[in-house]
């Protein structure tokens, strides 16, 4: 799957992708999540998310982990901005969330069925 990601800033967002969330950078403003490739794209027009997630159309990513709190700890100690602490959700998932240089969310998910557990 490729992604077009339009940002304000170029560099940030190349630093959050590759820094924070550890993933690969490729040639010509691309990031390597897995077998998802994001292409970055810097757009002058591009206005800072809202800080509530609840809305009509696109609000968030979500990134699969097997340790939510320690990839939330991780991506914010490298420079990720804190969007919401971990969570769970009975026995199927632990969630939360960080936010990128645009205010963009994404959720870093750790779901049982993937992962056999939710134990950190």
């Amino acid at each position: 799957i490729g992604i077009e990601i339009a940002v304000s800033d170029l560099d940030a967002a190349k630093a959050f992708w590759s820094d924070a969330l550890q993933f690969q950078q490729g040639d010509n403003d691309t990031i390597f999540a897995g077998d998802t490739v994001l292409f970055l794209v810097q757009d002058g027009a591009v206005q800072p998310s809202p800080d509530e997630k609840g809305a009509s159309g696109y609000r968030y990513t979500t990134v699969q982990i097997h340790k939510c709190d320690e990839e939330h700890a991780g991506i914010l100690a490298r420079g990720g901005r804190e969007g919401e602490v971990p969570h769970t959700i009975g026995t199927t998932t632990r969630y939360s969330f960080v936010r990128d240089p645009d205010g963009n969310w994404l959720e870093v998910s750790q779901r049982a069925q993937l992962t056999g557990t939710l134990e950190q």
